[in-house]
């Protein structure tokens, strides 16, 4: 089962607690109003990019790492970073899942190729995007992520503190008027 299949729900909720429109959504994240409709409707399977998730979260003025997960509860959001393989040894405070790809996949002793095999991806795309120098979509980093047994959350959260990823989402729920600040 995915983490993340209430990010049209979340979007919606945002963007409409913030009185923003559809098309200022879609102008401030630079997209189309067809596109906020279809990210917004959670039936569509839409092969999002993670630049398009990084620009409709600064459109609704949120992280992009908690537009999927804010409507957990802090104890939610706790046991999903508890499950986490652990901490890279040089993490800083953001966001590489390139570098938590490279961090796991040498973890478990294993090459590009087997990963790439693994993911059903090809060893070049995988290069650029452990380089990060590739935009990917969500569907292939959930099956990079299958491929190294963690959850697609865990693979975007190896180097951001539980504290920060609460703040965030604190910030995210007052937003959305689920929380008082």
């Amino acid at each position: 089962m995915k983490h993340f299949i209430k990010r049209g729900r979340n979007m919606a909720l945002l963007r409409t607690s913030q009185g923003i429109s559809v098309e200022e959504a879609a102008f401030r994240a630079d997209t189309s109003e067809k596109w906020w409709h279809t990210l917004e409707d959670e039936r569509r399977n839409t092969t999002t990019t993670i630049d398009t998730i990084r620009r409709v979260a600064h459109a609704l003025n949120v992280e992009p790492l908690v537009l999927d997960i804010f409507h957990l509860s802090d104890e939610e959001i706790r046991a999903m970073v508890a499950a986490s393989p652990g901490t890279p040894p040089q993490a800083t405070s953001g966001v590489h899942p390139g570098s938590n790809i490279v961090w796991l996949r040498k973890q478990q002793h294993m090459t590009q190729k087997q990963l790439a095999k693994a993911a059903a991806v090809s060893q070049a795309r995988l290069r650029d995007i452990e380089h990060w120098s590739a935009n990917v979509t969500i569907p292939v980093l959930e099956r990079i992520a299958a491929a190294l047994g963690v959850s697609l959350f865990a693979l975007c959260t190896l180097t951001v503190p539980v504290e920060d990823i609460l703040d965030m989402a604190h910030a995210a729920r007052v937003l959305a008027g689920m929380e008082v600040a």
